[in-house]
């Protein structure tokens, strides 16, 4: 994870499987979806183990959880790939677009 940029938001849709178990411990906030909490928070499963996930996708959406302490921080959402985590992740990044005038509207 020391190649991910200080500020980075990464998004592993494959419940991290593919990222090294000990890189992960330099990610400074983890956030799972509450899909992956449920059906795949099995040992040897799942990365990060569930004690170590700082909040899930529910509570930074709902404001429950701050997210990013600090413009340095790197941030991992460890994702199953459900629709209502693509959905909210989406919605995120449209809104974000919007605000900052980025990107191009196309008319259907």
């Amino acid at each position: 994870v020391n190649w991910v940029k200080p500020g980075a938001f990464v998004i592993a849709v494959d419940l991290g499987r593919s990222w090294k178990h000990d890189g992960l411990s330099e990610v400074d906030v983890t956030v799972v979806d509450e899909e992956a909490m449920k059906t795949y928070a099995r040992p040897g499963n799942f990365i990060p183990p569930l004690h170590h996930a700082h909040a899930t996708l529910a509570e930074l959406a709902g404001g429950h959880h701050q997210g990013r302490g600090s413009p340095e921080e790197r941030i991992m959402m460890f994702s199953s790939g459900s629709a209502v985590a693509d959905l909210a992740i989406a919605m995120a990044i449209y809104e974000r677009a919007v605000a900052v005038g980025a990107g191009k509207h196309i008319a259907l």
